[in-house]
C-alpha cells in the first residue's frame, strides 16, 4: 500500500535522494557505457535529480534523457536495492513505463519529454537534452570503431527524444 508522500522542494527532494546509495549501480553502468569518472558522475547527479522530481512532482509523467534512463535501467537490475529504495523515498515500487510506437503514445510521450525539460530547466537551471547528449558523444567517441556506429546514431535522435 502506498505511503502518503509529503511535499517537497527541490532542496529537500535533493536531500532525500542523496540517502540513496549508487556506488554500484554507477560502476556497472560506467563500465558497460564506457563513460569517464567525470561523466557517470555528472549521469548520477542527473538521475538524482530526476528522482528528485519523481518525489516532488509524484502524479507527472516524467520522461527520462538517456543517460538518466541508462543510470535508471542499472539500478532496476539490482532489483532488491532498488526495491529498498523506492520503498524507502517514496513509499512504494517506481515503474519504468517504456515507450511503444503507437502514436497516440508517441504522441503523449514527446508532451511529457518537453515537460520534463521545463521542470528540469525550472529546479535545476540547466538545459535537460544538451548535457546528456555530450556524455553520449564523447562515450561514442572513446569506443572501438565496431562500437561507435551504434553509438552515434542514439545520440543524433531528434533533440534528445527518448
Amino acid at each position: 500500500m502506498r505511503r502518503p508522500t509529503p511535499s517537497f522542494g527541490v532542496t529537500g527532494a535533493l536531500a532525500r535522494i542523496a540517502t540513496i546509495d549508487l556506488t554500484r549501480v554507477m560502476a556497472k553502468v560506467r563500465k558497460e557505457e564506457n563513460w569517464s569518472a567525470a561523466d557517470a558522475a555528472h549521469a548520477e547527479q542527473r538521475y538524482r535529480r530526476f528522482l528528485a522530481m519523481r518525489l516532488m512532482k509524484p502524479a507527472f509523467h516524467l520522461v527520462p534523457a538517456r543517460d538518466i534512463d541508462k543510470v535508471w535501467h542499472q539500478h532496476i537490475l539490482h532489483t532488491m536495492q532498488y526495491a529498498k529504495d523506492c520503498n524507502n523515498i517514496f513509499g512504494a515500487f517506481v515503474h519504468h513505463r517504456p515507450g511503444s510506437t503507437d502514436t497516440a503514445d508517441l504522441a503523449h510521450l514527446r508532451e511529457s519529454f518537453d515537460k520534463t525539460k521545463a521542470l528540469y530547466a525550472e529546479c535545476f537551471g540547466e538545459d535537460y537534452v544538451y548535457t546528456w547528449l555530450n556524455i553520449l558523444l564523447r562515450a561514442a567517441a572513446a569506443e572501438p570503431p565496431r562500437q561507435l556506429a551504434r553509438a552515434v546514431p542514439r545520440a543524433a535522435g531528434a533533440e534528445g527524444t527518448p
